[in-house]
């Protein structure tokens, strides 16, 4: 999908620690769009490239594997950030630099508003068994990615349905106002 482009002018992708990489960041980036990501102990990061003139902020890193070295590919500059998740400490990184266009606070309401997306994938993937989309074909996959997920939301609305149908006849307060 991220080759296709079909994607909002300056999109920031949100996701966790799996969406890591060299490659992965750099398409994002020359796509011209941003990324916010959690990383782990996997994730190798320097703190300074050692020849710069200035001294690096402490929040500025670079993603600069050995082999993108070696094949003369630039590093890539992050900036880092430090968030407190419950009694969990963890790092994001980000492609944008600036801090006045996301600011820390804002870095932590974005990366925790994509948990209700990731657990939706969740669901697909083990109420449907899709960890693997049937089709061969990129058209066709897309499809029946879509349908899929069409249907858990179509179950859903009609649980919900039943839900505030027995709610009613019990007299309990609907939080909903309406029909569905």
């Amino acid at each position: 999908m991220l080759e296709n482009g079909e994607f909002p002018e300056k999109t920031l992708f949100t996701g966790d620690a799996g969406f890591v990489g060299y490659e992965f960041w750099k398409s994002i980036i020359d796509g011209g769009h941003h990324f916010l990501v959690r990383v782990g102990a996997n994730v190798n990061l320097l703190h300074s490239l050692g020849h710069d003139v200035e001294p690096d902020e402490d929040n500025l890193v670079y993603c600069w594997p050995k082999d993108k070295r070696r094949e003369g590919m630039r590093p890539l500059k992050l900036r880092m950030i430090q968030i407190q998740l419950g009694r969990k400490k963890a790092v994001l990184l980000t492609s944008v630099l600036d801090e006045k266009k996301l600011t820390d606070e804002q870095a932590l309401v974005i990366y925790k508003s994509r948990w209700g997306i990731e657990l939706e994938f969740r669901n697909l993937k083990q109420t449907y068994g899709r960890r693997q989309l049937r089709c061969r074909q990129s058209v066709r996959a897309l499809v029946e990615l879509h349908w899929s997920i069409l249907s858990i939301l179509i179950v859903k609305l009609y649980a919900l349905k039943v839900h505030l149908a027995k709610k009613r006849r019990r007299g309990d307060p609907v939080a909903m106002p309406g029909r569905i």
